[in-house]
C-alpha cells in the first residue's frame, strides 16, 4: 500500500525538520504516499519570510492555517482560513509577517509547475480554486448526523467537495463527555 493508514499522530512529539521542498520552511510530515508523492504535513514559516514571483505547483493543494498569518495572491490568510488551489494555480508573492503554521494537503508531489505542466493540467481538470474561506465566520451544520446520535453534538463545516472524485473536506466537531439521555454508567 503506497500510503499507510495513520490512525492518530501526536504532532507535538514530532521534531520540526527543514522542508526539502519549500526553502525557508520547516515541516512535520504526517502522511506520505510513496508512489505519487502526495502528502499531509504541518509547515512552519518564520517571521519575515518572503517569496517573489510565481511559485505554481504541479499538484493540487488544500491548506488550513493553524496559527499566525501570511499573504498569498493578494489574500490574507490568518488562523482558521482554508483554501484549495488546483494543480497549476498561480501562487505568487508569499509574505509571512509574523510567522505561521499551516496544515497542508498535497494530492501529488509538490514540485514546481514547469516540471510537469501536462500532468498538472490533467490533475486540475474540472476543479476550481477556492481562494479563501474564513472558517471562523462559517456556521456549524448540525443536520448531518443520525438523529440517534444527536446527544454527541456532531456538526461540520463543509469546505470542499471534489467534483471529479466526490471526496469531501470538512471540519468536524463533537461535544466532550456527551452521553445519551437516561445514560447510567
Amino acid at each position: 500500500m503506497p500510503r499507510e493508514q495513520v490512525e492518530f499522530i501526536q504532532a507535538q512529539n514530532l521534531d520540526w525538520q527543514s522542508d526539502p521542498l519549500f526553502a525557508g520552511a520547516d515541516c512535520k510530515l504526517l502522511s506520505l504516499d510513496t508512489e505519487s508523492g502526495a502528502r499531509t504535513q504541518l509547515q512552519r514559516y518564520p517571521a519575515g519570510h518572503i517569496e517573489e514571483g510565481d511559485r505554481s505547483l504541479c499538484c493540487g493543494e488544500e491548506f488550513y492555517v493553524l496559527s499566525g498569518s501570511f499573504y498569498l495572491n493578494s489574500f490574507e490568510y490568518s488562523a482558521g482560513c482554508y483554501a484549495y488551489f488546483p494543480a497549476g494555480h498561480k501562487r505568487s508573492q508569499l509574505y509571512v509577517p509574523d510567522g505561521a503554521v499551516i496544515l497542508r494537503f498535497f494530492d501529488f508531489l509538490p514540485a514546481p509547475l514547469q516540471t510537469d505542466p501536462e500532468g498538472a493540467a490533467q490533475r486540475a481538470e474540472g476543479r476550481d480554486a477556492i481562494p479563501c474561506l474564513d472558517t471562523y465566520r462559517m456556521s456549524w451544520d448540525y443536520s448531518v448526523h443520525d438523529i440517534k446520535l444527536a446527544h454527541l453534538g456532531f456538526a461540520r463545516k463543509n469546505l470542499r467537495v471534489d467534483p471529479v472524485t466526490g471526496q469531501r473536506t470538512f471540519l468536524f466537531m463533537t461535544s466532550p463527555q456527551a452521553h445519551p439521555t437516561n445514560y447510567s454508567g
